[in-house]
């Protein structure tokens, strides 16, 4: 059954409509929305978790995007799901994991405000906030940064990111990542 199920050719424009989605589920549910739905993870001690899902293409087909975090990393993936009469089956499409130093409380602002600017104008740059950008928080002048492969795209990407104290000139948190497709799509 599950080949049938997850025939990824009846879904042309399966890549742009998992990077729509991305972004979507992002701006209403991630992380950088400070959203509701948050939820402290049920399985990973000290870590948060969120859930969203979407039909695709026809009810019994579902994107389903789980975003998933700690004080030193997390990731996100989105899924596939196809829902028969007793049963769900998932199939993973793409990843993105990050992990590194823990950020300091008092630059979380940045770097929500620096992937939410990204995330909702849908512009791709590793799955994190754009290469610079600058905010004053609580007295301290800070600049977010994202040293991305250019060459990465939505189905393959790796980069570092991190929040500089331009005052101190000093580093207070950051994070390497990677992702992309985990299935061929076009």
């Amino acid at each position: 059954m599950a080949a049938e199920t997850f025939d990824l050719g009846r879904f042309p424009s399966l890549g742009k409509d998992v990077e729509n989605f991305f972004f979507g589920a992002q701006n209403k549910v991630g992380w950088p929305s400070d959203s509701p739905d948050i939820k402290p993870h049920p399985l990973i001690k000290d870590w948060k978790v969120v859930t969203y899902q979407e039909e695709y293409i026809d009810p019994l087909h579902g994107l389903y995007f789980t975003d998933e975090w700690g004080e030193k990393g997390g990731r996100t993936i989105i899924s596939l799901q196809y829902f028969a009469t007793h049963y769900t089956e998932t199939l993973p499409l793409w990843v993105m994991s990050y992990q590194g130093e823990k950020y300091s409380p008092s630059v979380l602002p940045i770097v929500r405000s620096a992937l939410s600017n990204a995330y909702s104008r849908k512009f791709f740059f590793g799955g994190r906030g754009s290469r610079e950008f600058r905010m004053t928080e609580g007295g301290l002048e800070l600049v977010y940064c994202n040293d991305y492969s250019p060459s990465g795209t939505f189905g393959g990407f790796s980069g570092n990111e991190w929040v500089e104290d331009c005052g101190a000139r000093r580093n207070v948190g950051g994070h390497s990542y990677r992702g992309g497709f985990l299935v061929p799509v076009d």
